[in-house]
């Protein structure tokens, strides 16, 4: 019997890119479960204790290849990306079309219109408090003979937020009707226990998640570094000035399609779809934040990866409203809303769809390849029209047939293509009547990379693009670069290493411009 070479390679760069998968999830599940101080102290996870003191990217191979050879034999796996194809596009444009419309006409997504961005607080519901001890601080209080700035609860409460359009959306969509609303948490600092004073807020910031961030324990740990760190020397975060908002995902935790295992999508798209209900939702937060809190309130948007990428979309898209009036009637701007500041945190974060299926990346290893090549007529349509529309704009030769794009392209372009056209920040924008209408700046944006990441690759090129992008919707002096030689996974998952310094730097900005 003639050995098949190819068949047995194939094979294993399978079970390989599953088993760098399971590899990543196994390392979130551990290090998202409490913080990884928690862990290294208590040496209660094996995991999670070589991956905070290794803090590299090799813990993520080593698991996966070990991974590897105890799936080699066994069967196909089932937990991947895009097992069931391209899926159904109807849903996808109506969002889209919900997105961009608003910023078109340039009414934006304020809270007090028809497109109301709800918000709702249980005045009965249980706020619960965490007793934090910060050992550094206590040691640079006896050092300095004071500081510190407060009490030591943090309080949390639990709420409801919905936005018309993704609501409507998913009422038409019996496997997305989980979809409509999601849980959203707050927390504050207070040496009491009483809810919170929106009067006193001066700083929002809002965590986004990253891939397979499902619940909230991490960015709970974020959200509490934030709240005890130090902006500078001057500026304290002071007990009640400093909200925390943590929206919960479309397609996460309670909010799960029908069928679904855990952030595991199964079409494109409906990971588009999640791209999109993401940016809406987030749009709809900042001008709730905004039109909420008191003169002169700074709001930072951020996360990593995919959380930086959607606030990133989110502060372009939101910026030029940000500061109109809300009496369409009255041309004189309210100084009220001229005070308040805007500011996005992207922290080893992709800003285009161009390479997000790359050889390297986390998508590519858990994508279902063969089901990308069965295309039904409407993906053909839809595929077809998009991909010739961005080479060729005004040209007649929308008949070419998709299987020249299939062979020219492969997959993967196709794929990275259309997920560009779709959801791509440029293309967006361009949508949205281009950059030349953005007449208001974002107060600042903080992009911070890894020289050694292995999951999230930016050449020269990409990072030149990126900043050329910042540099154009934000405020002179307002774009910030920060790199270290760590890699992906010691800033993502440790919170102190990149992600808690870029909301603290952001708030200095905007405080100090």
């Amino acid at each position: 019997m003639k050995f098949n070479t190819s068949l047995l390679v194939c094979h294993v760069e399978e079970n390989f890119a599953h088993a760098c998968g399971l590899a990543l999830d196994t390392i979130r599940e551990h290090m998202v479960s409490s913080t990884a101080q928690t862990f290294v102290n208590k040496k209660k996870s094996f995991i999670a204790f070589f991956g905070y003191y290794f803090k590299s990217d090799f813990t993520y191979w080593c698991i996966a290849v070990i991974v590897k050879y105890l799936l080699f034999f066994l069967p196909k796996r089932k937990k991947v990306f895009f097992s069931e194809g391209w899926g159904s596009f109807e849903l996808v444009e109506r969002m889209r079309a919900s997105l961009v419309e608003p910023v078109a006409s340039g009414r934006g997504f304020s809270s007090n219109d028809a497109r109301k961005t709800l918000v709702e607080w249980d005045p009965f519901g249980e706020v619960s408090q965490t007793e934090f001890v910060e050992e550094e601080e206590e040691e640079e209080e006896e050092e300095g003979g004071g500081g510190g700035g407060g009490g030591k609860k943090i309080l949390t409460e639990t709420g409801i937020f919905r936005i018309k359009e993704v609501e409507e959306l998913c009422k038409k969509s019996r496997n997305l009707s989980a979809l409509q609303s999601g849980q959203i948490q707050k927390l504050w600092r207070s040496s009491s226990s009483r809810r919170m004073d929106d009067t006193k807020v001066k700083r929002v910031a809002i965590v986004l998640p990253f891939t397979g961030d499902t619940k909230f324990e991490f960015r709970r740990c974020v959200a509490e570094q934030i709240l005890m760190a130090k902006c500078n020397d001057t500026h304290n975060i002071k007990d009640e000035e400093t909200v925390v908002l943590i929206p919960e995902f479309a397609f996460y935790g309670n909010r799960k399609a029908v069928g679904q295992t855990n952030h595991i999508l199964s079409n494109v798209s409906e990971y588009i779809l999640m791209h999109l209900i993401g940016l809406r939702e987030a749009c709809g937060l900042i001008e709730w934040a905004r039109d909420t809190y008191g003169d002169g309130v700074s709001i930072a948007i951020g996360g990593s990866p995919m959380g930086g990428y959607i606030a990133t979309g989110a502060g372009i898209l939101t910026s030029r409203a940000f500061h109109r009036d809300d009496d369409t009637n009255t041309k004189k701007k309210s100084s009220n809303r001229a005070n308040k500041k805007l500011g996005v945190v992207s922290v080893c974060s992709w800003h285009n769809f161009e390479k997000s299926f790359t050889q390297n990346s986390y998508l590519y290893l858990r994508v279902d390849r063969e089901q990308l090549l069965i295309k039904d007529s409407y993906v053909e349509k839809m595929i077809s029209e998009i991909l010739i529309s961005s080479e060729s704009e005004g040209s007649t030769s929308s008949s070419l047939p998709i299987g020249r794009i299939f062979q020219n392209l492969n997959w993967k372009a196709v794929l990275n293509r259309a997920m560009q056209l779709l959801v791509g920040i440029d293309c967006l924008v361009k949508a949205g009547g281009g950059a030349q209408n953005f007449e208001n700046k974002l107060d600042t944006m903080v992009n911070h990379f890894s020289k050694r990441d292995r999951l999230i690759t930016s050449d020269y090129d990409e990072i030149e693009a990126i900043k050329s992008r910042c540099t154009s919707f934000t405020k002179p002096r307002g774009v910030v670069f920060t790199y270290d030689p760590g890699d992906h996974l010691s800033n993502v998952l440790n919170p102190k290493a990149a992600i808690v310094p870029a909301f603290l730097e952001a708030f200095n900005r905007m405080e100090s411009s």
